[in-house]
């Protein structure tokens, strides 16, 4: 979701507020201490500080920030949907091969403020993400995924496993936040859609 944020101005406002803050705070040790302190001490104060605040920054980067999303859910909509969790799936394979087949799966997202990625799971097949990217359509503002997969086939005993690539544009609705749809491609010259409902956290 970061990718969505300007990474040089957030991490520059970062820098300002911590730096500003450590200023005040040493101005009020000198102000209401009432002694000047050294040049050491200094040093160790705004190297303290810097540590804890890696740490908020961790567990904001980690888990805090869903913290805030369901406390806040319009961010869903300001910023980007939190789709973490497991959800059901539905794969239907479109094209001569398909035939309008309809497989059911299982798919695990795992989301923080950095990355997300996808496994999904789905009788004879596994898939693991290769990269992916949060967007917003530039038309209609609305948020998607676009998703890159590695799928590994598990034929059985006595066949070979196979492994091919695909990839994937998936629609996100920011209000609702119960269902996902999209399309997909793969280098096995298969495409159809992905509809994932039902999430559990």
């Amino acid at each position: 979701m970061i990718g969505l944020l300007p990474v040089r101005i957030v991490i520059c406002w970062i820098a300002v507020i911590y730096a500003s803050l450590a200023l005040l705070l040493f101005a009020a040790l000198v102000s209401f201490g009432g002694k000047e302190i050294g040049l050491w001490p200094a040093a160790t104060f705004a190297f303290g500080g810097s540590s804890f605040l890696q740490l908020i920054l961790f567990f904001w980067f980690t888990v805090g920030w869903r913290w805030f999303w369901r406390r806040i859910p319009k961010l869903n909509a300001w910023l980007y949907p939190d789709i973490h969790g497991q959800w059901d799936m539905e794969i239907a394979l479109g094209g001569a091969q398909g035939q309008g087949r309809k497989i059911a799966a299982k798919a695990i997202v795992k989301q923080d403020f950095l990355k997300v990625s996808m496994t999904v799971i789905a009788p004879g097949s596994r898939s693991v993400t290769l990269s992916t990217a949060p967007k917003k359509d530039p038309e209609s503002g609305l948020p998607q995924l676009h998703y890159i997969f590695l799928v590994t086939t598990n034929p059985g005993p006595g066949a070979a496993s196979k492994s091919y690539r695909g990839a994937a544009i998936l629609d996100l609705d920011p209000t609702l936040q119960d269902e996902i749809t999209g399309i997909y491609w793969t280098s096995a010259e298969t495409s159809g859609t992905y509809r994932l409902s039902n999430r559990r956290d």
